[in-house]
């Protein structure tokens, strides 16, 4: 049975460079203390923020291709644990570009540093997506922000990484230009001068 969550998340903090799922079909949670199979067993897709603004000290492989080392990114993480066999159609929008998506069981592994430092991943056979059997799908939209996927899975789940470009939004904005008097209101200011002097005279 085909499971759609709608939640619209607005989660932009102002004066961070933190990302953020900003829109789709996930809840948002805080960063579990452990994640793995059976962790809440819920026919719903969950999602937490992971590192952010981390710089990588080495190349990352992604579905895609490579993040060189030296590349910024913001790091999510996406699941979906059903207890019993469940398909699930969703869709996530980021602030931030989409840089890569780690949906394979061993580079989930090997990316593990990139999870929030409060929690512990549990490491387990089938933890990523299942392509070659048709079961998972996973497209990204033309504006480079935007995740499609369909999940079908049952225990132990189905887990994602996501990492984005960093939003910074501490470019100041620009400063409006001072308005300079109108010839309207000069030529009142002078008019109301020369009534004054008259009476005075």
């Amino acid at each position: 049975m085909r499971q759609l969550t709608t939640i619209a998340l607005l989660l932009v903090l102002a004066n961070s460079a933190d990302g953020a799922i900003i829109g789709g079909d996930a809840l948002m949670m805080d960063a579990p203390a452990l994640i793995g199979p059976d962790s809440v067993n819920q026919d719903k897709l969950y999602a937490f923020d992971e590192r952010q603004s981390y710089t990588l000290t080495q190349a990352l492989k992604t579905d895609s291709g490579i993040l060189a080392a030296g590349t910024v990114v913001n790091s999510h993480y996406v699941f979906f644990d059903p207890k019993y066999k469940s398909t699930l159609s969703a869709e996530l929008s980021f602030d931030g570009q989409i840089l890569g998506v780690i949906s394979k069981t061993r580079l989930l592994r090997k990316s593990d540093h990139l999870g929030h430092a409060n929690t512990t991943y549990k490491s387990f056979y089938e933890r990523g997506l299942e392509y070659g059997r048709g079961y998972d799908s996973l497209f990204s939209w033309p504006d480079g922000k935007t995740l499609t996927l369909t999940l079908r899975a049952k225990t132990p789940g189905d887990y994602i990484r996501v990492l984005t470009r960093p939003v910074d939004p501490r470019t100041p904005p620009p400063t409006p230009a001072t308005p300079e008097p109108s010839a309207a209101l000069l030529f009142g200011i002078g008019l109301a001068l020369v009534k004054l002097r008259t009476r005075r005279a």
